[in-house]
């Protein structure tokens, strides 16, 4: 499967263009207190000890083979009916169509990474492979958070492409240093 990443698609859409049966398993889903999540994700997403989250843990299926393993934070104050069973859709659609949000796009990293034990056996590869491993935040117009997302996606099954601008001469290059996982900082 291809990921195009000038723009925000829904995995159903990009598994249909590409002529595969999208399917999504839900392996947890719970709203949480936002005290119960790490303080930098409350940060991120600009909710204090006071509001609730969404928590999702989802398998992402192209013709019933397991290509995509997300882990899904949202603020649930932008959408406080989602279920489990929405979960199991697009949740793009879910936010543009239901909840009427306007989502403006993502910031997201791209690495590779090696998977776990536990990680490999939800997305049936072999201990150690290779992954790509998103991490992003959603916001919507206006520049409100709406998601945090860490998101595997099988190396064998998936590439990421991106078509790149004219070479930047008149500003400096500049740089992130990416450190630890946001998970690992409670």
């Amino acid at each position: 499967l291809d990921y195009d990443l000038r723009e925000l698609v829904s995995f159903t859409g990009k598994a249909r263009a590409a002529g595969k049966k999208p399917s999504t398993r839900v392996l947890e889903f719970r709203t949480v207190s936002a005290a119960q999540a790490p303080r930098r994700l409350r940060t991120l997403l600009g909710e204090g000890d006071h509001g609730r989250l969404h928590f999702m843990e989802r398998l992402r299926l192209a013709d019933g083979r397991p290509v995509i393993l997300e882990r899904r934070w949202v603020a649930a104050a932008r959408c406080p009916d989602l279920t489990r069973a929405d979960a199991a859709g697009s949740l793009y659609a879910y936010w543009t169509d239901r909840c009427g949000l306007r989502i403006a796009g993502a910031a997201q990293t791209i690495r590779a990474v090696v998977l776990g034990t536990a990680d490999a056996r939800r997305l049936d590869s072999s201990r150690a492979a290779a992954a790509l491993q998103v991490v992003a935040v959603g916001h919507l117009e206006g520049g409100a958070p709406l998601w945090w997302e860490r998101t595997l996606y099988r190396g064998d099954r998936y590439a990421f492409n991106s078509t790149l601008g004219p070479v930047q001469t008149r500003r400096p290059a500049s740089g992130v240093f990416v450190g630890p996982d946001l998970e690992e900082d409670r």
